[in-house]
Parts: C-alpha cells; structure tokens; sequence
C-alpha cells in the first residue's frame, strides 16, 4: 500500500511540475509569428483586440489585425530567454485601387 501511495505521490508532482512549466512547447522553437499568435491572442489594444487569425511574418516584421478592422505591423527582437520584444506599431495604409 506505501509503495502505491508513494507512486500517486510521484505523478502527482511530475504532472504539477509539467502543468507549471507548460508543456506547450518551448518559446525557442517558435518562429516569430507562432510566438505572436500564442502571446498576443487576448491582447487588447486602443484599437480593440487582436485578431490571429491572419498574423504573418514580411520583411522581419509581424503583420496583424484588430477588431476596428486595421492592419498593423510591428517590429520585433529576440530576447536571450527565447522570447520576443515589439517595437510599437505602424498602421498598415490600405490601398485604392482607383486611378
């Protein structure tokens, strides 16, 4: 019965210690735009909040949309710890297509 008990104790630590860390996978292996998607998908700005679901990647730079319908690009550097650091964001002027 002790060693069943001390078993239970032992995934009950493993799974709080990987529920703790996140097992979502590690920040480093992430490019750019999957970092943004998964740290700025609840992020509200003046502009209402961002929208993920077109976030791209152009010219080393971060392309998103918010709720008002703007687009918006950001710069971006890495951080030694695999994280990321935005510069703040242009608005992206759209384009006519009239003559």
């Amino acid at each position: 019965m002790r060693r069943i008990i001390r078993h239970l104790f032992g995934i009950a630590i493993i799974t709080s210690v990987a529920a703790i860390g996140g097992c979502g996978g590690d920040s480093s292996t992430q490019t750019p735009a999957q970092y943004f998607k998964a740290n700025q998908s609840s992020a509200m700005t003046p502009h209402g909040k961002v929208k993920t679901d077109n976030v791209i990647e152009r010219d080393d730079k971060i392309e998103y949309s918010t709720e008002d319908g703007k687009r918006w690009r950001v710069g971006y550097s890495k951080l030694t710890d695999g994280t990321y650091q935005y510069d703040t964001p242009d608005e992206i002027e759209a384009t006519s297509n009239s003559q």
